[in-house]
């Protein structure tokens, strides 16, 4: 078993503003997840990312959205003889939000889908691997509901290579198996 704790921040170009403004994007991510070999683990995950957009020409009118995903992932790891070696996640999850601007309050909130695919690296010392990856694929599918700010629903896909910077820590659990007792009689 392993546990994962993943840190980052991302850059894309607004939906939400007419401006084309930036957004920026800063996510946590936590998972836990059972290898079923060396090279394939699967388990569960969930992540908070914080969006901020300059809605208007003054950058103090923000737009500021919390997004939260619940779900599962798929891991491949290719392992090598040192101790750098590469894997790469499938993420599918489900999401939800809302969306705050500073000014007018509640603007609304989503419900939705995500899907993620990307490759990292990671660093082992002992039972810690430190991790890296610069982006990857993602969908978006989310519906919007009690919409005061007339966001559209979306089905997005976004390539994020170079846009994005996460780093984070898998700690490895070893976990012991059940010895089986002899019950038959000598």
């Amino acid at each position: 078993m392993f546990a994962y704790l993943n840190a980052g921040v991302s850059t894309e170009n607004s939906i939400y503003s007419a401006y084309g403004n930036k957004t920026t994007i800063l996510s946590v991510s936590p998972g836990i997840g059972y290898e079923f070999t060396p090279a394939i683990a699967a388990g569960l995950r969930g992540c908070y990312d914080q969006y901020k957009t300059a809605t208007g020409l003054s950058a103090d009118k923000n737009m500021t959205m919390h997004n939260w995903t619940t779900g599962a992932f798929l891991r491949y790891t290719r392992h090598t003889r040192t101790f750098i070696f590469p894997y790469a996640q499938f993420d599918f999850s489900y999401a939800g939000g809302t969306a705050m601007q500073k000014e007018l309050g509640m603007q609304g909130y989503y419900s939705g889908t995500q899907v993620n695919i990307y490759p990292a690296i990671a660093a082992t010392l002992n039972n810690l691997a430190f991790t890296f990856n610069i982006g990857g694929l993602s969908y978006y599918n989310h519906q919007w509901k009690e919409n005061t700010a007339g966001f559209n629903n979306y089905n997005t896909t976004l390539l994020t290579f170079g846009r994005q910077l996460q780093l984070g820590i898998i700690k490895t659990f070893t976990v012991a198996k059940k010895k089986e007792i002899n019950t038959e009689k000598i």
